[in-house]
């Protein structure tokens, strides 16, 4: 949450190679990763000038919208492979 509020402010990233900023961190001009963080914000402090354009990136990429219709996929996939799940028990105890 913090990395994609910073982005809405138009600061540049920095972060870690892992799961989480690597996720949100995936163009250029939005900020730098990598296993030594020090190296990764030198990095992302010399990003200059794209403040507005790190804005506009998190209005359309993290919204209430996208997060719900990220959400129902999870959830659809999840029921679906519990149904799976359920009729294979299901066949196996006949």
């Amino acid at each position: 949450m913090v990395l994609t509020e910073a982005m809405c402010c138009g600061l540049p990233l920095a972060g870690y190679d892992e799961t989480g900023p690597k996720d949100i961190i995936t163009e250029d001009f939005l900020g730098a990763v990598g296993d030594d963080l020090a190296t990764a914000a030198k990095k992302a402090a010399t990003l200059t000038g794209y403040e507005e354009k790190r804005f506009a990136y998190t209005k359309e990429h993290y919204t209430w919208e996208k997060a719900a219709q990220q959400f129902m996929a999870v959830q659809e996939k999840a029921l679906c492979t519990y149904a799976e799940e359920t009729a294979a028990i299901a066949a196996v105890a006949e």
